[in-house]
């Protein structure tokens, strides 16, 4: 089974609907919108802690749902604890600090050229390690 594939079936388990209710664009926006939408899920009614946690796609995403959780007055992370992806700079800085792993993102694009000018027709893949960066967003000790 696939990220996406475990994505969907914990949020359709959890009640919250489909993954497709929460697609946002990987935009500071993008992750505002989709904090309201998924904490106001009922017109104007906001209930925060529901749900208690937040995985975000991208660091830009996270920060837009930070601001989102702050305009709801939800403390993060004692209401929501929130973790992302990326690892850029930016996330030391939110307030509080965002927890996120970081992609070895160089290391894909070398492997991906490679593979493109060595062999574009072989099918290979590729597990690389990530970095957890543990900061105050996930209610860690960060």
């Amino acid at each position: 089974m696939g990220v996406t594939d475990a994505r969907r079936r914990a949020l359709v388990g959890s009640g919250l609907g489909t993954d497709d209710e929460y697609s946002a664009p990987f935009t500071y926006e993008g992750g505002y919108e989709a904090a309201l939408a998924l904490f106001c899920r009922h017109g104007s009614t906001c209930s925060v802690p529901s749900p208690t946690a937040a995985l975000v796609s991208s660091d830009i995403q996270a920060l837009g749902l930070l601001s989102a959780l702050a305009s709801l007055s939800a403390e993060v992370p004692h209401t929501v604890a929130v973790i992302s992806f990326d690892g850029t700079n930016a996330g030391r800085y939110a307030v509080p600090a965002l927890t996120s792993i970081a992609q070895p993102l160089t290391q894909m694009a070398e492997l991906a050229v490679s593979q493109l000018v060595d062999n574009p027709k072989q099918v290979v893949h590729v597990t690389l390690e990530n970095v957890l960066t543990i900061r105050r967003s996930c209610g860690c000790d960060g």
